[in-house]
């Protein structure tokens, strides 16, 4: 049997024992000094050495609640100041700051009311 993910037109065949490799995410890498993610992203690689680099989140819309972004910095000495949109909060609080290389977080988009939730994050150092 196979099954069409319809936002990526990926297949998908049962049979297959790993199928972890055959979904893939948009992905983009950002090297200035800031961006601002769209609902079209899902997977953000952060490559600036200008310090903070400000990461903008987009405004949860209707449509928006329990879409993942995954935020991950690269850079060595740069650091991610996520930032989302007014009045909008992180967890409850008004940034997030990945201030090492590899460090990563994945928020879900929640309401207007109350903005992203962390789902996850890695401090970029090995377990």
């Amino acid at each position: 049997m196979t099954y069409k993910i319809p936002d990526y037109q990926t297949e998908i065949d049962t049979n297959e024992t790993n199928i972890t490799n055959l979904i893939q995410f948009p992905r983009t890498t950002q090297s200035g000094a800031s961006y601002t993610a769209t609902n079209a992203d899902k997977v953000i690689y952060c490559d600036s050495a200008s310090t903070p680099m400000t990461l903008n989140l987009y405004a949860i819309m209707g449509g928006d609640q329990g879409r993942q972004l995954y935020i991950k910095n690269l850079h060595a000495t740069g650091t991610v100041l996520i930032t989302p949109s007014a009045p909008e909060l992180i967890d409850f609080g008004a940034t997030y700051l990945l201030d090492g290389q590899y460090e990563a977080v994945m928020i879900v988009a929640n309401s207007a009311d109350d903005g992203w939730f962390i789902f996850g994050s890695y401090n970029g150092t090995s377990p």
